[in-house]
Formats: C-alpha cells, sequence, structure tokens
C-alpha cells in the first residue's frame, strides 16, 4: 500500500456492515451488531473510543470549547481536560473539511 493513498473506513450501523476502502482495493465485513464499539490503541493505557461528529457539530462544540475556557470559571482538571481536547476536536474539523 502506498502511504498516500487515500484510506476510509464506513461503517453501515443498518445492516451491520464495515467497509474498509484502500484506493481501488475494498474489504467488507457483514453481520456486525449495531452496537459495534470502535477502539484506537494509542501511546496511554486508556481505550480511544471514535466519536462520529457532523462538521457542524464539530465546529458548535470547539466554540463551546473556546467559550469555556476563556470565560468561565472552571476546575483546574476540566480546564487541562478541554485543552487537550479543542486541539483534537480542531484537527478533526480540518479533516472533514479537507475530504469534502
Amino acid at each position: 500500500m502506498n502511504h498516500e493513498e487515500r484510506v476510509s473506513v464506513l461503517f453501515d450501523r443498518y445492516v451491520g456492515a464495515l467497509s474498509i476502502t484502500m484506493g481501488s482495493r475494498q474489504i467488507t465485513v457483514d453481520s456486525l451488531p449495531a452496537n459495534t464499539e470502535f477502539l484506537l490503541s494509542g501511546d496511554s493505557e486508556e481505550d480511544l473510543r471514535a466519536l462520529w461528529l457532523s462538521s457542524e457539530e464539530l465546529d458548535y462544540l470547539i466554540k463551546m470549547i473556546r467559550h469555556i475556557l476563556d470565560r468561565m470559571k472552571i476546575s483546574e482538571g476540566a480546564r487541562e481536560a478541554l485543552s487537550r481536547l479543542l486541539p483534537r476536536a480542531e484537527a478533526l474539523l480540518d479533516e472533514a473539511k479537507a475530504a469534502r
């Protein structure tokens, strides 16, 4: 596989099909339950779960996080969590816009 080749993963929960497309090749797994959980392994011990948001939802979420960080009094733990979340949400929005 060429690392510059576009790869997409689609889960159709209504028919239970998971499709992975790599260029002109496609792999499909059928008969998965609608509540299939998607996890991403990472640097931490925690499981990272997929979050499905539209571009519009991400935009609102980013604005709300910025508002909270800039104008609201919150605990240091909440501030740290939101500060870590903001760049991840911004990157997801950038990716969503680039994919259009």
